[in-house]
């Protein structure tokens, strides 16, 4: 029987927890329905022990502290919850002493693995340096920032290295719960969880849902009013010199201080920037592409639909379908 800890904390989402807990008693009942033994078992942990109160207002009762977690063949983290960047990387620190024990428990063959801001705290004790990894899109810039040995997969919605998972936000946890059970349960239980839980086991990018408002937090004036100019001009042409230019600025200096603010040239942004605006027009008018296409600052609308689909992983079309209200182009 595998088992699995479900590790918990201050600050935590409990859904983490909950939702885990509950993913592997659906497992079991579909196998002892079929005539076979629970395949899993688990526990739910915390630091100390200690039951949780979480920043939802909710108790959970626990099993006991994280040392019981070393004898476990997998350990789910828990997401973590954030408002501010101050605030919840001061969190993250508070626990660096906890997360030293994870190492040493993924040395002893654990798989381990996190979701959402729960990745950050995989980072912190250094298990995801030099591995690839992915995190919650909307903080994608700062995991960069903060922790720039990690092979960062912004786009991906799991990863796996080395019996290390990572998953991108929310939802992304039962993708992420699909992995690990599969080599257990096997691909045709795998796929009747999936269908009894409304999962796509096809998705492998959460690039469809990205925005552009994890690139504001930076700070820089210069690249901020760079942000503006850009938003302000978006349907015109534009240029790296010109934009410079307004700036007062040199572009090797331009380009150097954006792409440490934004982790990306401002040519970049500036199609990410275009392909955003492009998203909202799809969601909630019933514009063509050719209509919507220089509205967003280009005249090739082969041209957009190829960076449109680079950018997101879906067409135009496929957008539409899956999160708009108008007919399709």
């Amino acid at each position: 029987m595998t088992t699995f800890a479900l590790l918990g904390y201050a600050n935590c989402q409990i859904t983490g927890l909950s939702a885990s807990a509950d993913f592997l008693h659906l497992l079991n009942t579909l196998s002892q329905r079929e005539g076979d033994e629970r395949l899993f078992q688990w526990k739910i942990l915390s630091p100390d022990g200690r039951d949780l109160a979480t920043p939802a207002g909710l108790r959970l009762a626990v099993d006991g502290d994280w040392s019981l977690a070393q004898d476990a063949d997998v350990i789910v983290v828990s997401a973590m919850d954030y408002g501010r960047m101050g605030p919840f990387i001061a969190a993250v620190e508070a626990l660096r002493a906890e997360l030293a024990r994870l190492p040493e428990y993924w040395a002893g063959g654990a798989r381990i693995a996190a979701a959402c801001t729960g990745t950050f705290l995989l980072a912190e004790c250094g298990l995801l340096n030099r591995r690839r990894a992915t995190t919650t899109w909307w903080l994608r810039a700062q995991f960069r920032e903060r922790y720039p040995k990690v092979r960062l997969q912004a786009d991906a919605l799991v990863t796996q290295d080395a019996n290390i998972y990572c998953a991108g936000p929310y939802s992304a946890r039962d993708n992420l719960m699909l992995q690990l059970v599969e080599p257990e349960i096997g691909r045709e239980r795998t796929t009747l969880a999936a269908k009894l839980m409304l999962l796509d086991l096809n998705r492998a990018s959460q690039a469809p849902y990205a925005m552009l408002q994890q690139y504001h937090g930076h700070g820089d004036p210069l690249v901020s009013r760079a942000q503006q100019w850009m938003q302000a001009r978006l349907g015109e042409p534009q240029t790296l010199d010109a934009l410079a230019a307004t700036l007062g600025s040199s572009v090797r200096t331009l380009i150097r201080r954006f792409t440490a603010a934004c982790g990306q040239t401002p040519g970049g942004y500036l199609q990410r920037l275009r392909v955003d605006a492009a998203k909202r027009l799809l969601e909630t008018t019933s514009r063509s592409v050719e209509q919507i296409a220089p509205m967003v600052g280009y005249q090739d609308v082969s041209a957009f639909r190829k960076l449109f689909r680079r950018v997101t992983g879906l067409t135009p079309r496929e957008y539409r379908c899956r999160f708009g209200a108008g007919a399709a182009d």
